[in-house]
């Protein structure tokens, strides 16, 4: 990534771990839950609570698409729950351990085309990568 000046657009790639995969037998529902962005300085670039709010809802009022393997085609789920945390959270992992997101985390649960599913459950799918357009400011700049 090549910085021109401060403010340059740059597209940022996340990848972030899933919290929470179930299954209910009766509906099928596939989904799996997971923090989209959590504030704090993430590769190079400092995301406040303020900031992800606002990401949070220009997604949803646009639309989100759901793809796999960066392949950028969505339709490979939709996101039927999200929300920011209002507190600091702790959330058992698949795994049986535990890990404790802070206040402002923008978190989703999408449900998942059976194949995607599947692939979830086998371990071959481990986590979201939200890609976003991220700008450059200086910290002189800011209020």
């Amino acid at each position: 990534m090549s910085k021109k000046n401060e403010k340059d657009s740059i597209k940022l790639t996340l990848e972030i771990e899933v919290i929470k995969a179930e299954k209910n037998e009766n509906e099928n529902k596939r989904i799996a839950c997971a923090p989209v962005l959590i504030p704090g300085v993430v590769k190079g670039c400092v995301i406040d609570s303020h900031t992800i709010e606002k990401a949070a809802h220009k997604a949803l009022l646009e639309g989100i698409g759901v793809s796999t393997d960066h392949d950028g085609v969505p339709g490979k789920g939709e996101i039927v729950e999200s929300w920011i945390l209002k507190d600091k959270r702790e959330f058992q992992l698949p795994d049986g351990s535990t890990k404790t997101y802070p206040k402002g985390t923008w978190m989703v649960c999408i449900s998942f085309k059976e194949n995607v599913w599947q692939r979830i459950k086998n371990g071959g799918l481990k986590g979201l990568s939200p890609t976003m357009e991220c700008e450059f400011i200086s910290l002189k700049d800011l209020p």
